[in-house]
């Protein structure tokens, strides 16, 4: 899931694929969120990149692995990542635990 948690009234442009599957760009407003199902591949890891991006143009970008299934232990585990977007960066929740600043904008 991508949370836009600017303060501002800014607009987060994301756009996230797999080898499998290249969802549609979206916009995300203050306060919105955007989630994605999917199931784990058997024989190899999952692996999720996206590109967030904000501000004049959409200048202000960073591009990262937002999900890989190497992140579970177990096939069975379906654990839900939080991506949350501030101004100062992406920060990572995993596994229910403290957000995790994890990128800053480029």
């Amino acid at each position: 899931m991508i949370v836009n948690k600017f303060h501002e009234k800014t607009k987060l442009k994301v756009h996230c694929k797999s080898g499998n599957d290249d969802f549609p760009i979206i916009y995300l407003k203050n306060g919105q969120a955007k989630g994605w199902r999917f199931n784990d591949a058997l024989f190899h890891d999952t692996v999720y990149k996206c590109e967030l991006s904000h501000g004049y143009h959409f200048s202000h970008f960073q591009k990262f692995v937002a999900y890989t299934s190497a992140w579970n232990n177990s096939l069975k585990n379906k654990e839900n990542v939080t991506w949350l977007a501030v101004e100062r960066g992406l920060y990572r929740i995993f596994n229910h635990r403290s957000p995790e600043y994890m990128h800053k904008w480029m």
